[in-house]
């Protein structure tokens, strides 16, 4: 949607992460962790499909396609190195 825009959709989603990261840091329950972590997995999962498709707006027609490659697999390569860490 144009009148909503990339940017401001992300900055809402930004918003989530630091929910969920104060919702965890002063949980004092189980519950309240899970409920952080369900809102922090949906971040990351808004976060990485939007910013591909940002990306894909912004970056020039030449090189477009390694651009919104390079995130999606940046990614996955940031989890794999934190889960063999």
């Amino acid at each position: 949607n144009e009148s909503f825009g990339r940017r401001l959709a992300l900055t809402i989603v930004d918003a989530g992460f630091v929910v969920s990261a104060l919702l965890m840091a002063t949980a004092s329950t189980i519950g309240q962790v899970t409920i952080g972590r369900f809102i922090a997995g949906l971040a990351v999962g808004l976060a990485t499909s939007m910013c591909t498709m940002y990306i894909s707006e912004c970056a020039p027609a030449k090189t477009r396609g390694k651009y919104t490659g390079l995130a999606p697999l940046s990614v996955t390569v940031g989890l794999l190195v934190s889960f063999v860490a």
